[in-house]
């Protein structure tokens, strides 16, 4: 697929919409399965993993609370502090439900499994974690994502919310940063 849009000198086409969008569709259609009939509450981790939580969301078909958290161990580099920041308040209690949070991607590892500590340690039924992208050569923590729509290797990838220094984000495929 040519990359014909603006930022073609700086980026390079690497996952397309269309892959993406029938990512999306195939693990909606998993997770409607598993989850039919039941509550959870949907965290989106912002400020990356909003367009993947948005699409996502639209095709779920079973009973959800939405939420959202900021997390980051990136702020405005190429590669992790490997300190997770979190801001935002929730305002869903996870107490006593079942939990799916969902970002953009899983790199060394941190914020998820930050995340998916704090989480743990307030009452849920249980806790499930979707990535839209997964670098698992990048980890530096022990922690395996449930589900994650693409494994790619260690690239930095920009668009469909991913960002540097918070360019590229509205972009509707993955592209590599040259």
């Amino acid at each position: 697929m040519k990359n014909d849009d603006q930022y073609h000198d700086a980026i390079e086409l690497f996952i397309s919409q269309k892959e993406i969008g029938d990512k999306v569709k195939e693990l909606a259609e998993i997770l409607n399965k598993e989850y039919e009939n039941q509550s959870v509450l949907m965290i989106g981790v912002l400020q990356g993993g909003f367009m993947f939580f948005a699409d996502l969301i639209r095709c779920l078909t079973f009973d959800i609370t939405l939420d959202f958290i900021q997390a980051s161990s990136y702020g405005s580099n190429k590669t992790s502090s490997g300190e997770v920041k979190i801001e935002g308040v929730m305002k869903h209690a996870p107490s006593e439900k079942r939990v799916i949070l969902v970002d953009d991607i899983i790199d060394t590892g941190n914020t998820f499994y930050q995340l998916k500590k704090w989480y743990s340690e307030k009452n849920i039924f249980d806790i499930k974690t979707i990535a839209l992208v997964d670098k698992p050569e990048r980890r530096e923590v022990d922690f395996e994502v449930d589900y994650a729509l693409f494994q790619i290797p260690d690239k930095f990838i920009v668009g469909y919310g991913l960002d540097y220094k918070g360019k590229y984000r509205q972009l509707p495929y993955i592209g590599v940063l040259k």
